[in-house]
């Protein structure tokens, strides 16, 4: 039997699903809804290009298990090419872990002093 993903994210002004037609999402294609709002319908939200490789021949087949390992594969490509600019290679550093920690101490903060605090307030 073929397992299923599904993974539901509620916020105060919205709600996020991610769907995949395998239980192990990453060997296929994941689908993204959101809404906004309370009497929001979710609608399915598009895969920003700056997260997809140049894989033409990859087109309509993000399903397929191979899909995954040729994204990395154009990835590790592009890093070893120089094509890349900084911060953009996909894969987190320190600066990237010390960024994400003082994020979630803001939102610790947020949460205590029940407050929302942005990330611009927070310098990432």
């Amino acid at each position: 039997m073929r397992g299923r993903s599904h993974w539901e994210i509620n916020g105060t002004e919205g709600d996020l699903v991610v769907k995949a037609d395998q239980a192990q999402w990453w060997y296929g294609g994941t689908q993204l809804y959101g809404a906004r709002g309370e009497e929001g319908a979710l609608t399915e939200l598009p895969v920003p290009a700056r997260y997809q490789r140049s894989l033409t021949q990859w087109t309509g087949r993000s399903a397929e298990p191979a899909c995954g390992v040729a994204h990395e594969y154009a990835l590790l490509r592009d890093q070893i090419i120089g094509s890349l600019a900084p911060d953009e290679d996909g894969v987190p550093d320190f600066r990237h872990a010390v960024r994400r920690h003082a994020m979630l101490e803001r939102v610790r903060e947020a949460a205590r002093a029940g407050r929302k605090v942005t990330l611009a307030e927070q310098g990432a």
